[in-house]
């Protein structure tokens, strides 16, 4: 009979009292995860130490608001996601394996938070292929904060109220990132400079932001995907399409904006 999956159990302490279970996993594929989800945990757990690198670590909708360490934890991926996070410590352990991170706040924050990632997470997890970041407010994308993350590919920051993106924003990301999504927040303008740095691009999202106008020059990556759908846009200037795109962009999305029908036709026309 064909096993699917072998389950073994990890007895963690939690707050040196309450001892919780985490289910290990293996998949027929021969990766592996840890999956702590829905436990109300308010620490990471304390694994016991061993040399097992595991691909997954799903924490997710628990009750962590600090991570001082991840106790031993080897791991590629970690979903941190639903978690009232507002403090992180670096971790240099965590660092050298860690490949993809996820976190979304479940949380109203009030208060400038970008600087919990930035002096930690953008500090310290050099081999971030993907970083994902949602929930929280940044307010703005500063000069130099991804300088570290030479090897990210895919960068989410969606609903983070972003208002401003400073030209060197993505300075370290030049050649690796493939995918960059601002959804749901408050940009007004195009971040044109600091695109204009992204020379690898294939994936943009603008969507549910407040732009208006869409100048010419925006998009100088070859992008094969641009949503700008769920904005104010009334106007798209002649060329401001063309360059790279007329030969790579294949999904355009400008639904639910204020354009009118004669702004199309020129878009129509210059994508043909």
């Amino acid at each position: 009979m064909k096993t699917l999956f072998i389950f073994v159990f990890l007895f963690l302490q939690i707050n040196s009292t309450i001892l919780e279970a985490c289910q290990s996993v293996q998949r027929e594929n021969k990766t592996n995860y840890i999956y702590c989800a829905r436990q109300n945990l308010t620490t990471i757990p304390n694994f016991f130490a061993t040399d097992i690198i595991f691909d997954e670590l799903v924490l997710s909708d628990n009750l962590i608001e600090r991570i001082d360490t991840f106790n031993n934890v080897k791991v590629r991926k970690i979903y941190l996601d639903l978690n009232p996070i507002s403090h992180i410590e670096p971790s240099s352990t965590l660092g050298h394996y860690l490949e993809e991170i996820y976190f979304d706040s479940n949380m109203k924050v009030s208060t400038n938070s970008s600087q919990i990632f930035e002096n930690s997470i953008m500090q310290h997890c050099t081999n971030l292929r993907v970083l994902q970041i949602k929930g929280y407010n940044f307010q703005k994308l500063h000069n130099n904060m991804l300088q570290k993350l030479n090897q990210l590919q895919v960068l989410v920051l969606n609903n983070n109220q972003i208002l401003r993106v400073e030209p060197f924003a993505f300075t370290g990301t030049e050649n690796s990132l493939l995918e960059l999504h601002l959804a749901s927040n408050q940009l007004e303008l195009i971040p044109e400079r600091a695109l204009m740095l992204l020379h690898n691009l294939r994936k943009l999202n603008l969507s549910q932001n407040r732009v208006r106008i869409i100048h010419t020059k925006c998009f100088f990556s070859p992008l094969n995907t641009l949503d700008l759908s769920f904005n104010s846009i009334e106007y798209i200037e002649e060329n401001a399409l063309n360059g790279p795109l007329q030969n790579t962009l294949q999904t355009l999305h400008l639904q639910n904006n204020e354009l009118r029908w004669p702004h199309f036709l020129h878009l129509v026309f210059n994508l043909h």
